[in-house]
């Protein structure tokens, strides 16, 4: 199987506490990383739940949930010209 090269931007402080905490359970970064990937893939979700009731990521959700801040959908270009002043 071909394999890709996957980068991530991480503050390098979290990147030592978390390979300081992989190294006393057997694992390395990539290996932690492919876990991940496969059981976002087994489960169709995120295997784990987002933490924090003001979490930024929870908010959107619920913004999202309820509508809010999603773009318009048209159905009909004349509305849409309408719309853009055209």
């Amino acid at each position: 199987m071909a394999t890709a090269i996957v980068q991530v931007r991480v503050e390098s402080e979290l990147k030592k506490r978390v390979e300081e905490k992989l190294k006393t359970m057997g694992l390395n970064m990539s290996t932690a990383v492919n876990m991940l990937l496969h059981q976002i893939d087994n489960q169709n979700r995120i295997p784990f739940t987002v933490a924090g009731k003001d979490s930024e990521l929870l908010k959107t959700i619920r913004e999202i949930e309820a509508g809010k801040g999603l773009s318009k959908v048209y159905t009909d270009t004349e509305e849409l010209y309408k719309d853009l002043g055209i």
